[in-house]
């Protein structure tokens, strides 16, 4: 695969201005007389850094758990199915009181922002009314997100925590997020990878089953993708769907 190197650039003593969420200018300080005439703005109205302050673009997160934020950094015990069975279902069940779920994705919302991630996609959990919820919050906090419902109609290990294909695709209707049928996960562990086999055995690979149903496209976005062949990444690389990597986790 090949790499994707970006450039950063430090301006000092440049001014910029910040209108409509977009940086319309960035020019030397010793320009300032003349921009300010340009741009209509006071010397009053400059706010100088300090020396230890500086500017930067906010960080896009393509792949966040909200829910997960509840136990982030512990229960790191187990290979992923085991774990999903044991903590992730569990705790994600809870989510079906709106209390529990604004609290936690409040908590996930603050410090996302904290960070410096001012862009988000998250998943939420089957539950419509808290993914909803996570929508409203961040939007009350002012981070740009996408919020996807998860649709899961599968679960034998954990039976309560799923729901009949029926509520899933009514439910999917009434929550309306490009990212329900954009965001998903493929190729994460070797476990995995055999479950999705046993239960599509007829498609040639686990990308296959994603695209032969129409959800690679130019605005997907698949998180993982560890044991990709190289034929399946050139059927990504053909369709313009991105994988989000999630280095930590890969490495666990």
């Amino acid at each position: 695969m090949s790499k994707v190197w970006s450039r950063c650039e430090v301006h000092k003593l440049h001014l910029f201005i910040n209108r409509s969420l977009k940086i319309v200018f960035l020019e030397e300080a010793s320009q300032q007389e003349k921009l300010a005439k340009e741009w209509c703005f006071k010397p009053c109205e400059i706010r100088e850094l300090s020396h230890h302050e500086f500017f930067m673009p906010g960080l896009v997160d393509t792949h966040i758990h909200a829910p997960q934020y509840s136990f982030a950094g512990s229960n790191v015990d187990l290979p992923l199915l085991e774990w999903l069975t044991k903590y992730t279902f569990p705790t994600e069940h809870k989510f079906q009181s709106i209390d529990f779920a604004e609290e936690v994705y409040t908590r996930v919302v603050r410090r996302t922002l904290k960070n410096g991630t001012t862009t988000a996609c998250y998943f939420g959990t089957i539950h419509t009314d808290s993914s909803l919820l996570l929508a409203e919050i961040t939007d009350k906090f002012g981070q740009r997100a996408f919020v996807g419902k998860v649709c899961m109609d599968l679960n034998d290990t954990v039976p309560e925590y799923k729901e009949t294909t029926e509520e899933s695709v009514k439910e999917t209707e009434r929550f309306v997020s490009e990212m329900l049928q954009r965001n998903s996960h493929i190729s994460e562990n070797r476990d995995e990878i055999k479950a999705v086999k046993n239960l599509y055995p007829s498609y040639k690979n686990y990308t296959d089953v994603f695209d032969k149903n129409n959800l690679l496209t130019n605005k997907t976005v698949m998180a993982h993708g560890c044991y990709l062949s190289e034929e399946e990444l050139d059927v990504f690389r053909e369709r313009g769907a991105s994988i989000s990597h999630c280095p930590n986790s890969n490495l666990s």
